[in-house]
């Protein structure tokens, strides 16, 4: 009987970086939210309609990238992001507080209900 041998392949150490769609479906938080994070967090900045890594951010993980075809600047992050202490208890913190300001559009609803508070 011969036994199987598994060899690990050290050639592939390179990161894996990953969109903050992606990261954000991993917290169970929208990609907006979670750009305001890294924004909060000094990790990227916002400079027109693009997102920018800091040299706080590049440190922590994240890659500055450019799409050629729509041209826009963006961020992906390396994969090891995800268990960044300070990114986690930031994530959880302003989950649990609900602390996370997003200029969503309000739905009709809403706006109803908002003006019907008004009016009282």
């Amino acid at each position: 009987m011969y036994s199987t041998i598994q060899i690990k392949d050290n050639t592939n150490n390179k990161p894996t970086y990953h969109t903050v769609t992606d990261i954000a479906v991993y917290f169970n938080i929208s990609a907006t939210e979670l750009n305001q994070i890294f924004l909060r967090l000094n990790w990227a900045k916002k400079e027109g309609k693009w997102w920018i890594a800091t040299d706080l951010g590049i440190s922590n993980g994240a890659k500055q990238e450019y799409d050629t075809r729509h041209k826009q600047k963006y961020i992906k992050w390396d994969s090891k992001v995800k268990e960044n202490i300070e990114l986690i208890s930031t994530v959880n913190g302003f989950k649990s507080l609900g602390d996370i300001k997003v200029n969503k559009k309000m739905t009709a609803k809403e706006k109803k209900e908002k003006g019907d508070n008004y009016e009282l």
